[in-house]
């Protein structure tokens, strides 16, 4: 097995992982050890300088490449390495036990993909909306998710902490993490291929409730996913048809209001079933949710919360409607002091055989950033998000030019460009690593994001990884 922990400024719990990990009761000569450093700040990389039985990946000096692209690189270059198995992909936010391993190595004796489940950490008392989320996701952990693993059906993958066997890896194609929606999607992916991602209580991690976001899909993605899924239907692949349908499933509340409207109809009409029938199976139905609470392990004053989480969906629904949410970002910005800060540049564009001078933009307003891209015609384009930082938006604008074949040649793309993390947001400033001929050796050269010279390479993470390979 190859074990690959992803890491972005996590040094305390990273620290405590690679001990773990490195105490694992499983033979060590049958599983390796991968941390990727993902634009790390925090000396995470001194950390592991020592550890030489760890293989430390560390992308630097670039923005970060986030959770799903560092893991296709890595998994890609390891896809040659003979005698592979399986893989583990761990987030450094997790803690697991020493046995950890043996228990992954024996699922995977019989199934092609398992998921962990997740024992919350309380280092805090929990405010009462986080009381609601506690109780509702160890009542989906400990008996919706165990049963359906009994039952022979598939769970919703964590890619916090899974394995998977490089045989589905390779029949899946490619390695998605992230949010709620692509967890889902790439389960559905997995369930196509005729497997299915086994999950049990039996196999777990740990982390900080804190560190724990709250995941539920989208209604609009499940929507949109059964609507691609519905082309593949096929009967003879039972796990993927229910997971399929498993994505218009509705909550408690609205099956209560559905079976009030039933009794109350069939009170007056004959409708399918008589009124008997239709109230037996309600009494049955409650009682065996009674029951998944007894062995989920809900205590008698966590049954409140269980039943207010409907509630509370509702509330974040409304919340977050189009309308409310942009009324509250026109007040929030109406009665916010606005400070927009603009500069005009002048900068090159290579389609690979030319340049064309062009300019861009910088706009900073109310501190957060964005750039327009004006062409030698005069033609402008802006990026479409707002970022933090001046770099994050010469990013989004490089990825647009590159799509169209055209190269933003500005250090922030060059690959001898070292950024200034000063603390500022827009961290306009950088250091020129080139060693020119005329240079003296410990001279710190200056730079702007912006500017550009002769010997302006592309940087190419793939050839990042590669070299940190090598080395």
């Amino acid at each position: 097995m190859c074990v690959i922990v992803y890491s972005h400024n996590n040094k305390e719990t990273l620290e405590q992982l690679v001990k773990l990990l490195k105490s694992q009761d499983y033979p060590s000569s049958c599983y390796s050890v991968y941390v990727i450093l993902d634009n790390c700040t925090d000396d995470s990389e001194v950390l592991l300088s020592s550890e030489l039985s760890i293989n430390v990946f560390n992308i630097k000096n670039m923005d970060t490449v986030g959770k799903t692209q560092a893991y296709s690189v890595l998994v890609e270059k390891l896809s040659q390495v003979h005698g592979l198995d399986a893989l583990v992909f761990l987030d450094a936010k997790y803690y697991i036990r020493h046995d950890f391993l043996t228990d992954v190595n024996f699922y995977l004796q019989k199934h092609a993909a398992i998921s962990t489940y997740l024992e919350p950490i309380i280092s805090r008392k929990l405010s009462f909306v986080e009381k609601i989320r506690f109780v509702y996701e160890k009542y989906m952990a400990n008996f919706v998710e165990a049963m359906r693993a009994q039952m022979g059906l598939s769970n919703i993958l964590n890619s916090n902490a899974f394995a998977i066997k490089k045989s589905l890896l390779d029949k899946v194609g490619y390695i998605a993490v992230g949010d709620i929606n692509t967890e889902l999607k790439y389960t559905l992916d997995i369930s196509a291929k005729g497997e299915r991602v086994f999950s049990t209580p039996d196999l777990k991690s740990y982390s900080d409730f804190t560190n724990c976001t709250h995941k539920y899909p989208d209604f609009g993605k499940r929507i949109e996913l059964f609507n691609t899924y519905i082309k593949q239907f096929d009967f003879r692949r039972f796990n993927h048809v229910e997971l399929m349908c498993s994505l218009i499933a509705p909550n408690w509340l609205t099956v209560l209001f559905i079976y009030i409207a039933l009794t109350c109809y069939s009170f007056h009409v004959y409708f399918i079933a008589d009124l008997k029938t239709i109230l037996i199976q309600a009494i049955l139905l409650i009682v065996a949710m009674f029951a998944g609470m007894v062995a989920a392990k809900i205590r008698t004053n966590e049954i409140g919360y269980l039943f207010l989480y409907p509630l509370y969906t509702l509330c974040r629904l409304v919340y977050n409607f189009p309308v409310l949410a942009w009324g509250r970002a026109f007040i929030k910005k109406a009665s916010a002091p606005s400070t927009v800060e603009k500069m005009l540049v002048n900068v090159w564009v290579s389609d690979g055989k030319k340049n064309y001078p062009c300019k861009l933009e910088l706009v900073s307003d109310s501190g957060l950033a964005s750039v327009t891209f004006i062409n030698n015609k005069g033609k402008k384009y802006t990026t479409k998000n707002n970022h933090l930082r001046m770099t994050d938006a010469l990013q989004e604008l490089s990825v647009k030019l590159s799509e169209h074949g055209l190269v933003l040649k500005i250090c922030q793309c060059c690959k001898y460009f070292q950024p200034n993390i000063d603390g500022s947001t827009n961290m306009v400033k950088g250091f020129c690593n080139y060693n020119f001929t005329d240079r003296i050796p410990g001279d710190v050269l200056q730079t702007l994001i912006w500017n550009t010279c002769e010997q302006y390479e592309n940087l190419n993470i793939v050839n990042l990884f590669q070299n940190i390979g090598k080395k």
